[in-house]
């Protein structure tokens, strides 16, 4: 599995978006022509574990994000009309906000790390 990172060459100071594999032996910088060693194999493991951690989590929040807007508007069908029910209207309107909160920490843990190399 390729792996997708930012990078600074120390060279021209370029910064590139790079794919790099674990069979590739060095890494190039397209600019310059700069090359060095590709990573380590348990750095290159650590970091494409990172990324599908992120994928992961930015898919979790998404989806309860989805479900904190249906659950608003299931909410706001709740809310209005000429019955209220109160019952029904308080649980969604509690899982509306307990999914958008949840839906900021996958956020947060999606956006937490961010791999930048230099080579």
């Amino acid at each position: 599995m390729a792996i997708s990172l930012t990078a600074t060459c120390s060279e021209c100071y370029g910064t590139v978006d790079l794919d790099i594999g674990p069979s590739d032996q060095e890494i190039k910088c397209p600019v310059c022509g700069h090359s060095v060693p590709n990573f380590a194999t348990d750095d290159y493991d650590r970091i494409a574990f990172h990324q599908e951690k992120q994928k992961k989590a930015t898919i979790f929040s998404s989806a309860a994000f989805g479900m904190a807007i249906v659950l608003f508007i299931v909410f706001l069908k709740f809310a209005g009309g000429e019955e209220v029910n109160q019952a029904g209207s308080m649980v969604t309107a509690v899982l509306s906000l307990a999914s958008l909160i949840v839906s900021m920490w996958q956020g947060w843990l999606a956006s937490a790390e961010m791999v930048v190399g230099e080579f």
